[in-house]
Protein backbone atom coordinates (compact mmCIF):
# COMPACT_ATOMS: atom_id res chain seq x y z
CA UNK A 1 0.00 0.00 0.00
CA UNK A 2 1.38 3.46 -0.69
CA UNK A 3 0.55 6.14 0.67
CA UNK A 4 0.99 9.74 -0.49
CA UNK A 5 1.42 13.28 1.65
CA UNK A 6 0.67 16.54 -0.22
CA UNK A 7 2.19 19.87 1.49
CA UNK A 8 -0.93 21.91 2.55
CA UNK A 9 -1.01 25.63 3.04
CA UNK A 10 0.43 25.88 6.44
CA UNK A 11 -0.76 26.30 9.89
CA UNK A 12 -2.51 28.64 11.66
CA UNK A 13 -2.62 29.56 15.30
CA UNK A 14 -2.33 30.18 18.79
CA UNK A 15 -1.58 27.71 21.46
CA UNK A 16 -1.02 28.90 25.29
CA UNK A 17 1.81 27.18 26.88
CA UNK A 18 1.72 25.63 30.51
CA UNK A 19 3.57 27.41 33.22
CA UNK A 20 7.05 26.26 34.38
CA UNK A 21 6.93 23.74 37.51
CA UNK A 22 10.11 25.31 38.75
CA UNK A 23 8.69 28.82 38.89
CA UNK A 24 5.07 27.76 40.11
CA UNK A 25 6.37 26.49 42.95
CA UNK A 26 8.44 29.31 44.27
CA UNK A 27 5.88 31.41 43.15
CA UNK A 28 3.25 30.03 45.77
CA UNK A 29 6.07 29.78 48.62
CA UNK A 30 7.23 33.70 48.27
CA UNK A 31 3.60 34.77 48.00
CA UNK A 32 2.71 32.86 50.82
CA UNK A 33 5.36 34.49 52.87
CA UNK A 34 5.24 37.99 51.34
CA UNK A 35 2.42 40.19 52.35
CA UNK A 36 -0.49 41.45 50.66
CA UNK A 37 -2.38 39.69 47.75
CA UNK A 38 -0.09 38.13 45.43
CA UNK A 39 -1.63 37.53 41.60
CA UNK A 40 0.33 34.72 39.68
CA UNK A 41 -0.88 34.07 35.90
CA UNK A 42 0.51 30.89 34.30
CA UNK A 43 0.27 28.61 37.02
CA UNK A 44 1.05 25.11 36.17
CA UNK A 45 -1.87 23.21 37.37
CA UNK A 46 0.34 19.65 37.30
CA UNK A 47 0.01 17.70 40.50
CA UNK A 48 3.36 18.56 42.00
CA UNK A 49 2.57 22.24 42.00
CA UNK A 50 -0.63 21.41 43.01
CA UNK A 51 0.89 19.65 46.32
CA UNK A 52 2.63 22.83 47.20
CA UNK A 53 -0.74 25.02 46.88
CA UNK A 54 -2.64 22.38 48.93
CA UNK A 55 -0.13 22.57 51.82
CA UNK A 56 0.27 26.45 51.81
CA UNK A 57 -3.71 26.35 52.41
CA UNK A 58 -3.65 23.68 55.05
CA UNK A 59 -1.00 26.51 56.79
CA UNK A 60 -3.92 29.05 56.76
CA UNK A 61 -2.76 30.80 53.60
CA UNK A 62 -5.99 31.81 51.42
CA UNK A 63 -5.70 30.89 48.01
CA UNK A 64 -8.32 31.42 45.05
CA UNK A 65 -7.77 29.78 41.86
CA UNK A 66 -9.68 30.89 38.97
CA UNK A 67 -8.76 29.60 35.18
CA UNK A 68 -5.11 30.06 34.90
CA UNK A 69 -4.47 32.89 37.72
CA UNK A 70 -3.57 31.99 41.15
CA UNK A 71 -4.68 34.74 43.89
CA UNK A 72 -2.61 34.11 47.29
CA UNK A 73 -2.57 35.95 50.60
CA UNK A 74 0.31 36.41 51.87
CA UNK A 75 0.40 35.74 55.59
CA UNK A 76 4.07 37.22 56.13
CA UNK A 77 6.94 35.30 57.32
CA UNK A 78 5.55 34.66 60.83
CA UNK A 79 2.24 33.88 59.71
CA UNK A 80 1.76 30.23 58.66
CA UNK A 81 0.03 28.31 61.05
CA UNK A 82 0.74 24.72 62.51
CA UNK A 83 -1.21 21.99 59.86
CA UNK A 84 -3.70 20.02 61.45
CA UNK A 85 -2.46 16.85 59.94
CA UNK A 86 0.85 15.79 57.77
CA UNK A 87 1.83 17.56 54.94
CA UNK A 88 1.41 14.83 52.10
CA UNK A 89 3.22 16.11 49.29
CA UNK A 90 2.44 12.79 46.40
CA UNK A 91 5.68 12.72 44.37
CA UNK A 92 7.27 16.43 44.55
CA UNK A 93 10.37 16.54 45.70
CA UNK A 94 10.61 20.62 45.36
CA UNK A 95 8.17 20.63 47.66
CA UNK A 96 9.34 18.54 49.79
CA UNK A 97 13.19 20.07 49.96
CA UNK A 98 12.49 24.03 49.37
CA UNK A 99 9.84 23.49 51.91
CA UNK A 100 12.14 22.06 54.19
CA UNK A 101 14.02 25.45 54.87
CA UNK A 102 10.05 27.35 54.67
CA UNK A 103 9.64 25.08 58.30
CA UNK A 104 12.49 25.20 59.76
CA UNK A 105 12.26 28.59 60.70
CA UNK A 106 8.34 27.97 62.20
CA UNK A 107 7.67 27.65 65.34
CA UNK A 108 5.30 24.79 65.19
CA UNK A 109 6.04 21.32 64.40
CA UNK A 110 5.84 19.52 60.73
CA UNK A 111 5.41 16.11 59.27
CA UNK A 112 6.02 16.09 55.63
CA UNK A 113 5.24 13.04 53.74
CA UNK A 114 4.81 11.69 50.08
CA UNK A 115 3.82 8.80 48.11
CA UNK A 116 6.25 5.35 47.58
CA UNK A 117 8.69 7.31 45.21
CA UNK A 118 9.29 10.19 47.28
CA UNK A 119 9.48 8.56 50.02
CA UNK A 120 12.76 6.59 48.62
CA UNK A 121 14.83 9.59 47.57
CA UNK A 122 17.40 11.18 49.37
CA UNK A 123 16.95 13.73 51.45
CA UNK A 124 20.25 13.85 54.20
CA UNK A 125 21.45 16.72 51.02
CA UNK A 126 19.44 19.21 52.79
CA UNK A 127 19.10 17.69 56.15
CA UNK A 128 22.74 17.82 56.63
CA UNK A 129 22.92 22.33 55.61
CA UNK A 130 20.00 22.47 57.85
CA UNK A 131 21.12 21.02 60.76
CA UNK A 132 24.11 23.50 60.33
CA UNK A 133 21.89 26.27 61.08
CA UNK A 134 20.06 24.56 63.84
CA UNK A 135 16.97 23.34 62.42
CA UNK A 136 15.34 20.26 64.38
CA UNK A 137 15.03 18.70 61.31
CA UNK A 138 14.94 14.62 60.63
CA UNK A 139 13.99 11.09 58.32
CA UNK A 140 14.12 7.86 58.11
CA UNK A 141 17.09 5.99 59.65
CA UNK A 142 18.10 5.71 55.94
CA UNK A 143 17.96 9.41 55.48
CA UNK A 144 14.72 9.43 53.48
CA UNK A 145 11.20 10.72 54.05
CA UNK A 146 9.07 11.12 55.73
CA UNK A 147 10.88 14.28 57.18
CA UNK A 148 9.95 15.39 60.65
CA UNK A 149 10.56 19.51 61.75
CA UNK A 150 10.52 19.86 65.30
CA UNK A 151 9.26 23.91 66.21
CA UNK A 152 12.08 26.38 65.73
CA UNK A 153 14.46 28.22 68.17
CA UNK A 154 16.12 30.39 65.74
CA UNK A 155 18.33 29.49 62.92
CA UNK A 156 21.95 30.80 62.44
CA UNK A 157 24.03 32.39 59.45
CA UNK A 158 25.72 29.72 57.16
CA UNK A 159 28.30 29.99 54.74
CA UNK A 160 27.92 26.41 52.68
CA UNK A 161 29.64 24.90 49.57
CA UNK A 162 27.32 22.51 47.30
CA UNK A 163 28.64 19.29 47.67
CA UNK A 164 26.66 18.82 44.26
CA UNK A 165 25.24 21.19 41.76
CA UNK A 166 21.70 21.60 42.86
CA UNK A 167 19.13 24.23 42.81
CA UNK A 168 17.18 22.92 45.33
CA UNK A 169 19.57 22.58 48.07
CA UNK A 170 20.96 26.25 47.03
CA UNK A 171 16.71 26.90 47.42
CA UNK A 172 16.33 25.40 50.77
CA UNK A 173 18.75 27.05 52.02
CA UNK A 174 17.76 30.80 50.54
CA UNK A 175 14.39 30.12 52.07
CA UNK A 176 16.07 29.19 55.53
CA UNK A 177 17.77 32.25 55.46
CA UNK A 178 15.24 34.32 55.82
CA UNK A 179 14.44 33.23 59.12
CA UNK A 180 18.60 32.94 60.49
CA UNK A 181 20.01 35.47 62.51
CA UNK A 182 22.88 36.51 59.88
CA UNK A 183 23.13 35.93 56.28
CA UNK A 184 23.17 32.93 54.34
CA UNK A 185 25.97 32.06 51.62
CA UNK A 186 25.51 29.26 49.28
CA UNK A 187 28.82 28.64 47.24
CA UNK A 188 28.02 26.67 44.16
CA UNK A 189 31.12 25.40 41.55
CA UNK A 190 28.63 24.48 38.49
CA UNK A 191 26.14 26.87 38.09
CA UNK A 192 22.58 25.86 38.97
CA UNK A 193 18.99 27.55 37.87
CA UNK A 194 18.78 31.18 38.98
CA UNK A 195 14.86 30.78 39.55
CA UNK A 196 14.88 31.37 43.51
CA UNK A 197 17.26 34.71 42.90
CA UNK A 198 14.89 36.16 40.41
CA UNK A 199 11.88 35.42 42.56
CA UNK A 200 13.56 36.98 45.45
CA UNK A 201 14.10 39.98 43.68
CA UNK A 202 10.53 40.26 42.26
CA UNK A 203 9.07 39.89 45.75
CA UNK A 204 12.02 42.54 47.31
CA UNK A 205 14.18 39.82 49.10
CA UNK A 206 17.86 41.62 49.28
CA UNK A 207 19.99 38.54 47.32
CA UNK A 208 23.68 39.32 46.14
CA UNK A 209 25.14 37.11 43.69
CA UNK A 210 28.96 37.17 42.72
CA UNK A 211 29.84 35.63 39.83
CA UNK A 212 33.34 35.61 40.32
CA UNK A 213 33.61 31.80 41.58
CA UNK A 214 31.76 30.60 37.99
CA UNK A 215 35.88 29.27 36.97
CA UNK A 216 36.32 27.38 40.31
CA UNK A 217 36.82 24.13 40.27
CA UNK A 218 34.81 21.46 42.13
CA UNK A 219 36.80 18.41 44.08
CA UNK A 220 35.10 15.30 44.52
CA UNK A 221 36.49 12.60 47.33
CA UNK A 222 35.78 8.96 47.27
CA UNK A 223 36.86 5.90 49.44
CA UNK A 224 38.07 3.37 46.60
CA UNK A 225 34.83 1.85 46.63
CA UNK A 226 32.80 4.60 45.83
CA UNK A 227 35.73 6.07 43.30
CA UNK A 228 34.94 2.17 41.57
CA UNK A 229 31.38 3.34 41.54
CA UNK A 230 31.69 6.57 40.28
CA UNK A 231 33.78 5.70 37.74
CA UNK A 232 31.96 2.46 36.28
CA UNK A 233 28.43 2.60 37.34
CA UNK A 234 27.41 6.26 37.72
CA UNK A 235 28.92 7.66 34.71
CA UNK A 236 27.86 5.24 32.64
CA UNK A 237 24.49 5.17 34.03
CA UNK A 238 23.61 9.11 33.57
CA UNK A 239 21.62 10.11 31.13
CA UNK A 240 23.66 11.46 28.00
CA UNK A 241 23.64 14.95 28.60
CA UNK A 242 25.11 14.99 32.07
CA UNK A 243 27.37 11.92 30.76
CA UNK A 244 29.27 14.26 28.31
CA UNK A 245 29.07 17.30 30.27
CA UNK A 246 30.74 15.24 33.36
CA UNK A 247 33.12 13.35 31.21
CA UNK A 248 34.06 17.22 29.74
CA UNK A 249 34.42 18.48 33.10
CA UNK A 250 37.26 15.66 34.11
CA UNK A 251 38.88 16.24 30.69
CA UNK A 252 39.47 19.63 31.02
CA UNK A 253 39.60 19.81 34.88
CA UNK A 254 36.44 21.51 36.04
CA UNK A 255 35.85 18.23 37.88
CA UNK A 256 38.77 16.79 39.90
CA UNK A 257 38.50 13.30 41.68
CA UNK A 258 40.27 12.01 44.56
CA UNK A 259 40.93 8.67 45.90
CA UNK A 260 40.93 8.79 49.37
CA UNK A 261 42.45 6.10 51.78
CA UNK A 262 40.04 3.65 53.37
CA UNK A 263 40.71 5.65 56.43
CA UNK A 264 39.52 8.57 55.42
CA UNK A 265 36.37 7.25 54.11
CA UNK A 266 35.04 9.86 56.61
CA UNK A 267 35.17 12.52 54.09
CA UNK A 268 33.92 10.21 51.21
CA UNK A 269 31.08 11.87 49.18
CA UNK A 270 29.28 8.92 49.09
CA UNK A 271 29.95 7.87 52.81
CA UNK A 272 29.12 11.60 53.80
CA UNK A 273 25.69 11.90 52.33
CA UNK A 274 24.58 8.60 51.81
CA UNK A 275 23.90 8.76 48.28
CA UNK A 276 25.67 5.47 48.14
CA UNK A 277 25.70 5.03 44.55
CA UNK A 278 24.59 1.31 44.38
CA UNK A 279 21.35 1.30 42.95
CA UNK A 280 20.67 5.44 43.49
CA UNK A 281 22.73 6.30 40.50
CA UNK A 282 20.41 8.97 39.32
CA UNK A 283 21.04 11.17 42.55
CA UNK A 284 24.56 11.27 42.69
CA UNK A 285 26.82 14.37 41.33
CA UNK A 286 27.76 16.09 39.19
CA UNK A 287 24.72 17.34 37.75
CA UNK A 288 25.17 20.33 35.39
Amino acid sequence: MDFKVKSGSGLSGEVQLPGDKSISHRSIMCAALAEGTSTINGFLEGEDCLATLDAFSKMGVSINRTDNKVAVQGVGLNGLKEPNSELNLGNSGTSMRLMSGILSGQKFPTLLTGDSSLSSRPMERIITPLKLMGSSISSNSEGNPPIKIQPSLGLNSLSYELPIASAQIKSCLMFAGLYANGPVTVIEHLETRNHTELMFQQFGIAVEVNETGKDARVTLKFCPEHYNVYMNEVIPAMPMKYKILTKIALKIGAIKVVVLKHMQSDLCFYCRFGSGGHGKKSELPPMP
